[in-house]
């Protein structure tokens, strides 16, 4: 095992740690509110989804991960490597399949691009800047998305929080939306490269800054109609709620490093979907999480196994 690996290796096991206390404490603060809700009631609830609002809810998961995957193609166009999109489509789902279910997405998705990519020639400080290059698109995705929600509908956070101000969130919305802007202006500069710690960045052209942001936009919509489209009528706040709902729930779950945001993520969508049944929510969630983290974590196992039989049929 390299140094890279063993390095990445130590790091994970720390942001683990610290993920399975987030989990502790979520799932106690949780389990506090859902106490009111039966088992009959989410089976209920469950058993009400419609047919045709499931499998458009799978087919928007499936949607999500293509354009997660095509963060990869997109690495791989800037660093100019010529690699099989099919290869690079099914290394960039598994990272994300995988990085999203265990926690510590920076560091698992890193593990498993450099185990993928190094197969292919390419070196560890391209991986790792392939790795900045997803972490980046996705974030600028999650601003964007999160600062339009916040110019349309500022009152979005006095369902999570105490009443702000909302000349200042619709503010800080604009200010979201004008950085993202500000990236894609900036590509149409001529900027010179930039040298850290060994590694030459360059600023990507208008086409990938561009592609960068519309895909990672178009990402967070599709995560965000998993859910929506398995809520009920009833109560509905729309598409709009739900996805600024979604952002901030994702990046809290994110940043808490708890594996598939176990607990963070349900609590937040508790609370900021306050007006619905709190059974129809947490079943909606479940839908979730089948087939944004356990079904696609499943394919990618597969995945990972399919690849370390071929590699070890490939060295013997």
């Amino acid at each position: 095992m390299t140094e890279f690996r063993r390095r990445m290796k130590r790091a994970e096991i720390g942001w683990n740690l610290l993920g399975l206390g987030a989990i502790a404490v979520s799932l106690f603060i949780l389990g506090r509110q859902l106490q009111s809700i039966s088992l009959s009631g989410l089976q209920a609830s469950l058993l009400s989804i419609d047919r045709m609002a499931l499998a458009g809810s799978a087919l928007a998961s499936m949607a999500a991960y293509l354009l997660l995957a095509s963060y990869d193609l997109m690495a791989l166009k800037y660093l100019r490597r010529q690699i099989r999109p099919a290869y690079a489509l099914a290394s960039g789902a598994t990272a994300f399949a995988v990085s999203h279910t265990i926690g510590a997405s920076v560091l698992s998705g890193a593990l498993l691009r450099y185990r993928a990519y190094s197969a292919k020639g390419v070196p560890a400080s391209e991986v790792l800047t392939m790795v900045a290059f997803c972490l980046a698109t996705f974030v600028l995705g999650m601003l964007f998305v999160g600062g339009i929600v916040f110019v349309i509908d500022p009152y979005i956070a006095d369902r999570l929080t105490e009443s702000l101000p909302l000349v200042s969130l619709r503010t800080a919305g604009q200010v979201m939306v004008g950085l993202c802007l500000l990236y894609v202006a900036f590509s149409f500069l001529p900027l010179g490269n930039v040298r850290v710690a060994g590694v030459t960045i360059s600023y990507p052209p208008p086409g990938i800054a561009l592609c960068q942001l519309s895909i990672a936009a178009a990402e967070i919509l599709s995560a965000s109609l998993v859910i929506y489209l398995v809520l009920p009528a009833e109560n509905n706040p729309g598409l709009l709620v739900t996805a600024g709902i979604f952002t901030i729930a994702f990046a809290a779950a994110l940043v808490s490093h708890a594996p598939a945001g176990l607990g963070v993520f349900e609590l937040i969508f508790m609370a900021g979907l306050s007006e619905m049944a709190k059974e129809d929510v947490l079943a909606a969630l479940l839908v979730f999480r089948l087939f944004y983290f356990i079904v696609p974590f499943l394919l990618s196992v597969v995945a990972i196994a399919i690849f370390q039989l071929r590699m070890r049929r490939a060295i013997g």
